[in-house]
């Protein structure tokens, strides 16, 4: 049985510890890369809205808690730029989820990027660690899946990986990078990504 969830990371951490005997890949993004997508996704309303009242699709009100419990005030929160609300959601997610998940055995932790750009090596080593068989059949899924040089639509599985890791480079506006920055460059997860450490 696998479970696939973009938002279910306070669950895994439960289920990681009840069946120990279980495996967790818990994928990190760049918060950029993360925001930017999340950011698309909601002007092509391709979400459900977590809460009457609000416009963004995350828990709000548990991000709101969140950024107060680092300082910031909700009428603060409240006047920050979108790209900024959306990297304190992204913190809100990531890092209690990571410090939960990261010191348990039958966890690993992989970065989106680094799976992007050596598809076939990270997979190898991600289906190893779940005690599960590379053959064939799934190496050439992986290598069609992650070099498709095609139009991809926004849930499309077929895409060129690292393209898709990178677009938010060119295509994320400077202004909601450096929204994103500011809120995750204090974040102990930061140091996964050089460019947030030199933003600090």
């Amino acid at each position: 049985l696998a479970i696939k969830s973009v938002r279910w990371a306070e669950g895994a951490a439960i289920l990681a510890r009840s069946l120990p005997d279980s495996r967790t890949i818990f994928i990190l993004r760049h918060p950029c890369g993360q925001v930017a997508s999340v950011m698309r996704g909601n002007r092509q309303r391709r979400f459900d809205l977590k809460a009457d009242g609000t416009d963004m699709p995350f828990n709000e009100a548990g991000t709101v808690r969140f950024a107060a419990s680092c300082g910031v005030a909700e009428p603060d929160f409240q006047v920050l730029p979108d790209a900024a609300k959306y990297a304190w959601s992204w913190r809100f997610l990531n890092e209690p989820a990571y410090a939960a998940l990261a010191a348990q055995s039958n966890v690993h932790v992989v970065l989106y990027e680094a799976l992007c750009a050596d598809p076939q090596a990270l997979a190898r080593r991600i289906l190893k660690f779940a005690d599960l068989d590379w053959d064939r059949q799934t190496e050439d899924f992986v290598a069609r899946s992650t070099s498709h040089q095609g139009k991809a639509g926004y849930h499309a599985i077929f895409r060129n990986a690292v393209a898709a890791a990178e677009a938010w480079r060119s295509t994320m506006a400077p202004s909601d990078q450096a929204a994103v920055r500011s809120v995750v460059a204090a974040s102990p997860l930061a140091r996964f990504w050089p460019d947030l450490m030199d933003s600090r």
